[in-house]
């Protein structure tokens, strides 16, 4: 009886370990959970194209340029992300991109990025981002299509978000650039 006993209790610990190792795998590190949204984006620098990150995720490598972005949002809800960019060749065109296209080329480097959620989205989310550049560091959080950078250096780490609106946010959203 006694052997019993200590093998049902070895077998729920063997168990107990196996599921908290699986979930402790299955969480992404950084990942901003936001109910029906899912936010997901990638950048090319001179190492090519990343792999995708997630709301809230930082993408790129201090001192490595960014020179290329794309970023999609997988919702519910009817909306689009609009962005544009600030580079050598092109600073904010009036044709802004969206819903996955890609802005931005492997010849030039971005100083800065802006971001924009419409329609039910909009209604609904609200959009934060900020950049790192290697002369001022990581920039204040903003938010609808302000400026993200500093047009004297190029970015060369992005972290972007999107937020339920409602849900607190404990962060000053400031201008975060220099310079445009």
């Amino acid at each position: 009886m006694k052997n019993k006993k200590v093998l049902i209790l070895l077998l729920s610990i063997v168990i107990l370990m196996s599921l908290t190792i699986f979930v402790l795998i299955n969480i992404e590190k950084d990942v901003i959970k936001t109910d029906g949204i899912t936010l997901e984006y990638k950048i090319l620098n001179e190492d090519g194209w990343s792999k995708s990150y997630k709301n809230g995720q930082i993408a790129g490598k201090e001192n490595k340029s960014i020179m290329a972005i794309q970023a999609k949002i997988k919702s519910e809800k009817y909306g689009h992300i609009l962005y544009n960019i600030c580079s050598s060749d092109n600073c904010f065109s009036l044709n802004d991109t969206y819903d996955g296209e890609v802005i931005g080329d492997k010849k030039n480097s971005i100083y800065g990025v802006k971001f924009y959620l419409t329609d039910d989205l909009f209604k609904n989310y609200e959009i934060y981002y900020r950049t790192h550049n290697k002369k001022d560091g990581w920039l204040e959080w903003t938010s609808r299509y302000n400026i993200s950078g500093d047009n004297e250096v190029d970015i060369d780490q992005i972290q972007i978000k999107i937020l339920k609106k409602g849900d607190k946010f404990k962060q000053d959203i400031e201008k975060a650039s220099i310079g445009f």
